[in-house]
Parts: structure tokens; sequence; C-alpha cells
């Protein structure tokens, strides 16, 4: 997924279509990507999934970096950033694609689907990291 140039296959940076996020975890319409092209943890700016309402979480390493949300045409709506703050909010809310924020701007504070939507986020990750690691060396 990702890469923004699906009509030619390649994006603007030269990465193939579908490369440039993995899947980590999938549960519903919950999607837990890291991203592969760089050391950045960026989000998606779209998503060309067949499930509407897609909402990616975003991972680097071990930690959660951001929850995004889609609306039933592939755009990014909202996306709630876990892992830094804005004004002293943490976690704290973008709407759509703007990613910057006015000091005044109130939007930022979580409501409590936000509140209950990123427990729910946490619970998985932290059930996810439980599971033991399968070796690939056949032992």
């Amino acid at each position: 997924m990702g890469g923004r140039g699906s009509a030619s296959g390649i994006s603007v940076k030269g990465i193939k279509y579908g490369t440039e996020f993995s899947t980590v975890l999938a549960s519903g319409n919950l999607k837990f990507v890291k991203y592969e092209a760089g050391n950045n943890a960026k989000s998606p700016l779209e998503t060309m999934s067949a499930s509407k309402d897609r909402v990616y979480v975003v991972t680097k390493g071990d930690v959660l970096k951001s929850v995004v949300f889609y609306d039933n045409q592939g755009k990014r709506n909202r996306q709630i950033d876990l892992d830094h703050d804005h004004y002293g909010v943490v976690p704290h809310v973008h709407p759509g694609y703007d990613l910057q924020h006015q000091e005044s701007d109130a939007d930022i504070k979580l409501t409590k689907s936000d509140k209950m939507y990123i427990n729910k986020v946490r619970k998985l990750w932290k059930e996810y990291k439980k599971w033991p690691t399968i070796s690939m060396n056949g032992s």
C-alpha cells in the first residue's frame, strides 16, 4: 500500500506501489502497519483497501505512532498521534490531511470515542506483543 503513484505503479519517489508499508497485524477494519521506505514512521495518505472506513495503526518498532482513519472514498479524514505532543496534548488529533495546528486549535483534544478506540488499539497491540516469535531457522 502507499507510494503515491498508483496509476503508474511507481511513486514519485521510485517506490513500487504496494511496498511502502507492510502489515504487522490485522483485526477487523484495523491494520497495524510499518513504513518500509525509510526510517520515518509516516502514515498512508490514502488507501486503496476494499474495506470501507479502514483504520491504520502506524508502528515503528514496538512503538505505536498514530491511528489513522479513512473515509469510504479511501481518503484520510482523521489522525491521532500517540507519541508526541502539540501544545502539551498527548495524544492529540489532526483533522484530515492537516498535520499542523494553531495554538488556539481546540480540535486537537481527544473525544471520549477517541479514547475508547485508542484503548482498543493498545489492547490489541499488547496482546500481539505477547505472542511468541517463531524461529525462522527450522529449530
